[in-house]
Formats: structure tokens, sequence, C-alpha cells
């Protein structure tokens, strides 16, 4: 009797064992399963991403050149690695070098075709280079889709830009209505407006940016400007003093200066029309 249960004892001893060597054998299959298809890390000289990240730490202390020298090598190690050319783009559209910036977003398209900022961001390139069909492609393409705000408001004044009102405020529209607290787009819409000779419209959406940032002094004087235009030289005057109380960048101090004399010389019949030519600032 005690033999046989002596026996039974080892028995289950054995299936115990068994049963934890499987746990072992299947647990460590798990972690291989799981890291198995890992390669070895490389060594960080041929780290693609330890150079770019150098690159990073090298442009927050403004080392443009050596974080140019951390990019290159990126890409010299990974041809496709989209970040290091991509801040390579950035930086050398900081620096001016707009045919180089050119080709590294284009790089960036071809490793992520449908990328919105690397659009975005060749389209700013071409602006430089005064390529300005070719911008315009590549702001629509950046604000296609989920309607990109930024490339709305870059295709908005680059329309605005070559005098194509009607299209401007078509596209800036895209954005107050997608976007009621865009700063940017209800300034930018009133400076269209304006230019449109709408200026009781151009008044409603310097005061929706202001409702936005309330001592913002270029949009304060946009406002007092749609005032002047639509002969509401009270309103216009009392906005501009206060303004005055305020601006500390010389040249808007001055074009408040001039838009209050304008103001004098209005009340005085001096001019008998409004000043429709004002320029207006965004």
């Amino acid at each position: 009797m005690t033999f046989l249960r002596w026996k039974m004892r080892r028995q289950r001893l054995l299936a115990w064992i068994a049963v934890f060597f499987l746990f072992i054998v299947s647990l460590a299959s798990i972690r291989c399963a799981s890291t198995g298809e890992k390669k070895p890390a490389l060594p960080k000289e041929k780290d693609p991403q330890y150079q770019y990240e150098l690159a990073l730490t090298a442009m927050r202390y403004g080392l443009r050149e050596e974080a140019l020298k951390y990019l290159n090598r990126a890409v010299s190690l990974d041809p496709n690695h989209y970040p290091s050319f991509f801040l390579l783009g950035a930086i050398q559209a900081q620096m001016k070098n707009f045919e180089e910036a050119e080709a590294a977003f284009r790089r960036c398209l071809e490793i992520k075709p449908d990328s919105g900022e690397a659009h975005l961001r060749l389209g700013y390139v071409y602006v430089e280079l005064h390529q300005l069909d070719r911008a315009e492609e590549e702001l629509k393409k950046a604000a296609a889709g989920n309607g990109h705000v930024e490339a709305l408001i870059s295709l908005a004044k680059l329309y605005y830009e070559q005098n194509k009102l009607e299209q401007a405020l078509e596209t800036i529209s895209r954005v107050t209505q997608k976007d009621r607290r865009s700063f940017p787009a209800f300034n930018l819409q009133g400076v269209v407006l304006n230019e449109l000779g709408r200026y009781a419209e151009a008044i409603a959406s310097f005061q929706n940016a202001l409702q936005i940032a309330p001592e913002n002094d270029v949009a304060s004087i946009n406002l007092a400007a749609a005032y002047i235009n639509n002969g509401n030289l009270k309103e216009a005057q009392d906005l501009l003093e206060k303004t005055l109380t305020r601006v500390k960048d010389p040249t808007l101090r001055q074009r408040v200066l001039e838009y209050l004399e304008k103001i004098k010389e209005l009340k005085s019949g001096y001019l008998t029309v409004p000043a429709l030519s004002l320029s207006m600032i965004f």
C-alpha cells in the first residue's frame, strides 16, 4: 500500500514537472515570436534614428550645420528615413537654400506620397522660388482630405496676393466655418472682404478676430481701416486712439498716426470720399 501511494505521488510529481516544462517552453516561444523578427540593435554610428535624434539636439542649440551633418549621415544609412528628409528640408528652407529644400521635400513625398505636411512645406518653398502655379498645386494637395487649416490659410493668402479675391474668400471661408478660433483666418477674411469693398462684412470678420485676440494691434488697425472705409469715423478714431496707447512696433504706430490723420482730413471735408486704398496688414 505504501509503495502504491509513493508510486502515485511520483506520477503526479512527474505530471506537474511536465506541465511546468511545457509552460516554460511556451513562454519562451512567445518571447521569441515577439522579438524574433527584430534585428540586433545597430551600433549608434550606423543607426539612422540615432543620427536624426542627434540632429534634433543640435537644432535645439541652433547648430544648423551640425544638424545637417547628422541628417546627411542618417539618409545615407537609410534612404527612406522620412523624418530625416523632412527636417533636412526644413533646415535648408530656413537657410534659404530653397533648391535643396525642394529636393528634400520631394524625397519625403516619394516615401510618403500622401503626407500633407510635406506638400505644405514644398508649397512654401515654391512660393519663395516664385513658382506660384506649383505652390498652388502643392497647397491644394496639402489642404485635400481633412482640410488642413494652415494649408488653406496659405492658399487663400496666395490667391489674395495674386488678386484672385473671390478664390481667396472662398478658401478662407472654409477655415472660418471649420475653426471658429482661428485668428489668422478671420483676420485674412476681413482683409479680403475689405479689398472687395464689402466693408460691413470685413468689420464683422475683424471683430471676430479681436474676440479671439482682444488686444492684437494688427487686427485693431485693420478694423479701424474697415471702419474708415465704411464711413464709421468715430468708431475708427476711438479704436485707433486706444490702440495708440499700447502699440510698440514703430511701423504699426506710424500706421495708426496716418489713419488718425486721414480721419481728421475726412472730418474737415478735405477728403470727400472714403480712403478706399488703405493698405491692410496681415
